[in-house]
């Protein structure tokens, strides 16, 4: 049984339900956009929970680890969680996961999401993101 979009998209408004996928679809184009949102609806309502819970966690790791340097050993292992969350939806090879760690701070959502977990959390991540992509995907 497939995900519904109430399910798919629990936790956000009816607005930003609305919003995000067009936003998506204007900045990465429609196949790609639909290519990921096949790919989640195939999932059990236990693996979308588990898959939710795993970007949580890779969060709140983060966020325990401000004020540590980028390349930090700890913040280094949790941003790598990070990266293995984000492939859940789509390949995330350097370019793309730099992208992500932009957007993180120069998207308002994004950036207000991340700051609500911990202050410069998405400025934090966007680092870590850097030096992860130095080392793991170049």
């Amino acid at each position: 049984m497939s995900l519904s979009d109430e399910e798919l998209y629990t936790g956000l408004t009816p607005d930003q339900a609305e919003s995000y996928p067009r936003q998506a679809r204007e900045r990465w184009g429609e196949e790609r956009v639909t290519e990921v949102e096949d790919k989640v609806r195939k999932l059990s309502k236990e693996q979308w929970a588990r898959i939710g819970q795993q970007g949580e966690d890779a969060t709140q790791a983060m966020a325990a680890l401000i004020g540590r340097p980028a390349d930090d050993n700890e913040v280094q292992a949790a941003i790598s969680q990070h990266h293995v969350w984000i492939e859940n939806f789509y390949p995330a090879p350097a370019e793309v996961y730099r992208g992500l760690g932009t957007m993180y701070v120069e998207h308002p959502e994004f950036r207000k999401f991340y700051e609500d977990h911990a202050e410069g959390l998405a400025g934090f991540m966007r680092a870590a993101i850097e030096v992860y992509c130095e080392r793991n995907l170049s």
